[in-house]
């Protein structure tokens, strides 16, 4: 919002994940093949262009209101009507999840910027800690397809 690009690079290229923090999101059943794609989402990100960098969890000026939801793998595996895993997580998570390529224990958030009095807003997907930082995996699922 404050149109600082230099530090909202710094922020964004601080939560992409290399090999070993996605360690901490991706289950034993995130087979070479998924890992291979996942890495490759990062990979393409643009992570030496700032002004490329900064708009990738951009918010419009008026969304000056931040939801955060979490769930665990397991909230997410299960999806149920009315919970909270089901009302602010795309089916798609639910699908990673199920699958066994989130790593079981691990919460996932979904950071959603609204314009206040608004009911849906811009979603970014998947953040979670690593042990040692917040990282986001993304919209992952656009590769796994």
């Amino acid at each position: 919002m404050a149109q600082d690009e230099a530090t909202a690079a710094k922020i964004v290229r601080g939560l992409l994940p290399d090999e070993t923090r996605l360690r901490a999101a991706l289950g034993s059943d995130a087979t070479p093949e998924i890992w291979a794609k996942i890495q490759g989402f990062h990979a393409q990100l643009p992570k030496t262009d700032d002004a490329a960098l900064a708009k990738l969890l951009a918010a419009k000026p008026a969304q000056t209101l931040v939801k955060v939801h979490g769930a665990t793998s397991e909230e997410l595996a299960l999806y149920a009507e009315g919970s909270l895993a089901f009302a602010e997580f795309p089916g798609a998570a639910r699908d990673l999840a199920k699958a066994g390529i989130l790593k079981p224990g691990v919460t996932f958030f979904e950071v959603e910027f609204l314009e206040p009095g608004a009911e849906a807003g811009m979603k970014f997907h998947l953040f979670y800690w690593d042990g040692a930082s917040w990282s986001m995996l993304g919209p992952v699922w656009r590769v796994l397809k």
